[in-house]
């Protein structure tokens, strides 16, 4: 973890804490939070942003996170992408909302609070999501069939098997067939602390 986000969060967990001593605050954010920044998803995430940027060669584009949580995916590939790339990190709860734009403010995220089931992609260049494994696959055949041709998706799921889990795959193989993108640009696999996390990149 970057020591700028690590003080930042800090930061963010007190205020967490002040709104659950005086106000009608929720403290599991804080486990949550802490959660979200942990390695296994530093990795996985830094590992998606650095494969996008050195297979997406165009020179601007509108990115769209979806299940984006409180924005370490959409902090990592505003690293790697210049302003002429909007980057919009969405998620159906609107404590990810609040809680990302403090955390990553003043880093040119767009944060939406908006449903993966009402997400229009007629505008979007790339739909990026990791962590379909907790996403009804229904939603994302949607998604797929929805979008433009022209439209890429990068997506992550994995092997572990948790009751949260209701669309993890045991190889990044099973994830491609599942999607059933036609153009499969980039899928591999990477090892995590006790599981395999997939990676497939297509339009």
């Amino acid at each position: 973890m970057e020591v700028s986000i690590l003080n930042q969060s800090l930061k963010v967990v007190e205020q967490i804490y002040n709104e659950c001593e005086y106000d009608s605050g929720d403290i599991y954010r804080i486990k949550d939070l802490i959660h979200s920044l942990d390695e296994n998803h530093w990795r996985g995430k830094k590992w998606c942003a650095d494969i996008l940027r050195n297979v997406y060669k165009y020179e601007g584009g509108r990115f769209v996170v979806i299940g984006g949580w409180y924005g370490l995916l959409a902090y990592l590939l505003r690293k790697r992408f210049d302003n002429n790339f909007h980057i919009i990190s969405s998620d159906m709860d609107p404590d990810c909302q609040r809680i990302g734009e403090r955390l990553f403010e003043n880093c040119d995220i767009d944060f939406r609070t908006f449903n993966a089931n009402t997400l229009k992609s007629d505008d979007i260049d790339c739909i990026i999501c990791t962590s379909i494994e907790h996403m009804d696959p229904k939603i994302i055949h949607n998604i797929i069939k929805e979008k433009s041709e022209y439209t890429w998706i990068a997506v992550q799921s994995c092997n572990l098997i948790h009751p949260t889990h209701v669309n993890a795959h045991d190889t990044y193989q099973d994830l491609e067939k599942d999607l059933g993108l036609t153009d499969i640009i980039f899928s591999n696999s990477m090892s995590m602390s006790g599981f395999k996390r997939h990676m497939v990149i297509g339009r």
